[in-house]
């Protein structure tokens, strides 16, 4: 009996659910689902407040796309002959079967998308000694305030060795009676990250290129605030905003403005004050929250809160040179980044503005930010004076074409051990893990490193199926750079092929580098499982050494049917540091290394090499020396 009253119980309940299912598919399906959609962009015409969705009605910015919440199958337009100056370009996802498409439309050159801010106008240089100019510091205007609740949910997130008590107090030393944050801080950790005093939201809707925080602070003991952002609230905890001011909080109350300035694109965020490793131990800090704004800066004349890496003058006309203190400034273009102050200090003879027309300072950003992006295209833009063309991490399913990538890179990386500044800049980056990325007729010029890398340091990742083919690359520091160290780390069908790389080591970086490596094809310390493939690729000059391996990792390395060219006499292959092989001794370098075959050492024979047409003349020796028996070096 028992059985047969669960058996119509379970009847009952089947059917019971078998009613909602259906219910909720009936629902799902009447639920209004758009179709993809084409977006365009106009950096002249355009108007934020448009539709987007047709020429007449383009979008102005890339701050207004970035907050579309774009689907499988759209796609984007950028009009040629355009240019974007603003934060990094951050595609949304699409679908294995729908990428969303980031393309141009129009005649005209490609759209620019340039991570740079100019300073071409008389007024914005002022002397401040002898053949020496200075920028003149920005006012920001304070815009409406944004509507946030200030002292709403605040509250601290610890970590060990770090311990500190949060309290939410009234002020009763003021009239009115505005709440105070109190921090009581036994342990101030090891890191900024080890304490976390975490504030009020902020909707995605009102956050501008820059924002300000008011607020009063003061602490029983004074410090330094390590750093102030508005992140993502979730993983991954991506800084949106975050301030350049150093904040020193002394025993007194005062009133500080606190400008932020944007980062990456913005969706909605929090705003986070980093303490650990800068609050002292036994120590009460205490904030008062204010108010919020917008903030706005004349045309023009953005604040220069990030590290300048070079300058470029009159379109690549010449550069400038980067120094490090005020007083190596000692010819035309040298430079130097005061970080304290927001400001570029020149050697000139005149006013800049009056010597040069176009004067561009590459800041320390993306330009395309691939970071757990997947499922996109990217063609036909051009990405430039930044200091990465395209990087990030976690990138998946993406191809990249018939795009340009020039003038990147030179931003202050990190001070090593002894004291010296190492730079960095890449065309395109794969840092730590990515996979299935297509990168094919685009190309890299006048880069500070390297115009493709996957690279990285971090444990378990692999990066796997990159193929990049059919790419000019000239005058870049290096062509192509792998280096991946940590455990469990694995680089899998990563091929580099008919790829045209040309002057490695001549362009504007080479004369700056302290470390001075103008080679086609550079690796440095390799601990990962790796399968790399350089096949039917001309490598024609390099300042240094066409192949540079900084450690020993052949077995997980292939190259075959490659043209290289080095003038006798110079340096092909350095190895552990050591070098190997000059280019006359290049057969003995196939018979006794073990890791190529099959290739050439000749000049390749270019059209118009000086005009940077590196098609191959017909009666070049490259024509038919791929491993397919067709032209080695970019064929489309």
């Amino acid at each position: 009996m028992r059985k047969n009253i669960d058996t119509k119980m379970y009847q009952q309940l089947f059917i019971i659910v078998l009613f909602l299912s259906g219910s909720f598919l009936f629902a799902q399906e009447s639920l209004p689902v758009r179709q993809p959609l084409r977006f365009y962009l106009d950096s002249v015409a355009g108007n934020d407040t448009a539709t987007g969705q047709s020429p007449e009605q383009a979008w102005k910015t890339i701050k207004r796309l970035n907050r579309e919440p774009l689907i499988g199958g759209d796609t984007v337009l950028f009009k040629r002959g355009g240019l974007w100056r603003e934060s990094p370009l951050n595609p949304k996802s699409g679908t294995p079967e729908k990428p969303i498409v980031y393309d141009a439309y129009g005649e005209g050159k490609k759209p620019v998308l340039q991570g740079s801010i100019c300073r071409n106008r008389t007024e914005n240089w002022k002397s401040c000694g002898e053949n020496l100019w200075e920028t003149v510091p920005v006012t920001p205007i304070i815009g409406t305030k944004i509507p946030v609740n200030l002292t709403a949910s605040w509250h601290v997130h610890q970590e060990k060795p770090a311990t500190v008590r949060l309290e939410t107090i009234k002020d009763k030393d003021k009239e009115d009676k505005k709440t105070v944050v109190r921090l009581n801080v036994t342990s101030q950790g090891e890191t900024p990250s080890r304490i976390q005093l975490i504030g009020f939201s902020v909707p995605e809707d009102s956050l501008d290129e820059s924002v300000l925080f008011r607020c009063r602070v003061r602490c029983t003991k004074p410090f330094v605030i390590p750093q102030i952002v508005i992140r993502k609230p979730n993983a991954p905890w991506t800084n949106f905003f975050q301030n350049s001011d150093k904040i020193n909080v002394t025993k007194e109350w005062q009133d500080i403005d606190i400008l932020l300035t944007l980062r990456n694109s913005a969706s909605f965020g929090q705003l986070v004050f980093y303490l650990g490793g800068g609050v002292p131990d036994h120590s009460e800090f205490e904030l008062q929250p204010i108010s919020f704004h917008k903030i706005s800066f004349p045309e023009g004349q953005e604040p220069i809160n990030l590290d300048v890496g070079n300058i470029i003058f009159n379109h690549g006309q010449s550069v400038g040179f980067k120094r490090w203190k005020i007083d190596e400034l000692k010819e035309q273009g040298d430079f130097w980044y005061d970080a304290e102050k927001k400001r570029v200090v020149l050697f000139s003879e005149k006013n800049p503005a009056e010597l040069f027309q176009e004067i561009e300072f590459c800041l320390k950003k993306h330009v395309i930010n691939h970071t757990n992006v997947h499922d996109v295209v990217i063609r036909n833009l051009s990405a430039r004076y930044g200091s990465y063309g395209i990087a990030g991490t976690g990138a998946e399913r993406m191809v990249v074409e018939d795009c340009d990538f020039s003038f990147l890179g030179g931003t202050h990386l990190y001070t090593n051990d002894r004291g010296i500044p190492v730079r960095s800049g890449n065309g395109i980056e794969w840092w730590n893990e990515a996979s299935d990325y297509l990168v094919q007729r685009c190309r890299f010029w006048e880069i500070y490193d390297v115009a493709l890398s996957p690279q990285g340091n971090a444990p378990n990742k692999t990066i796997k199926n990159i193929l990049i083919r059919n790419n000019i690359i000239w005058c870049c520091e290096q062509s192509f750079e792998y280096w991946r160290t940590g455990d469990g780390v694995v680089t899998e069908n990563v091929v580099f092929e008919n790829n045209t790389c040309v002057d490695a080591g001549f362009g504007w970086a080479h004369r700056q580098r302290p470390d001075k490596r103008g080679t086609h094809f550079l690796s440095y310390s390799v601990t990962a499982k790796t399968d790399i493939t350089l096949r039917n690729n001309i490598f024609c000059n390099a300042k240094d050494d066409s192949i540079f391996m900084h450690s020993d990792w052949k077995n997980g390395v292939k190259l075959y049917n490659n043209l290289w060219y080095q003038p006798n006499g110079q340096w092909f292959l350095n190895f552990l540091r050591q070098r190997a092989f000059k280019a006359e001794e290049f057969e003995k370098y196939l018979n006794d290394f073990g890791i190529e075959k099959n290739s050439l050492m000749i000049k390749p024979k270019f059209v118009d090499p000086a005009n940077h047409d590196y098609r191959l003349a017909p009666d070049s020796p490259g024509l038919h020396a791929a491993s397919d028996g067709n032209a080695v070096g970019a064929r489309e």
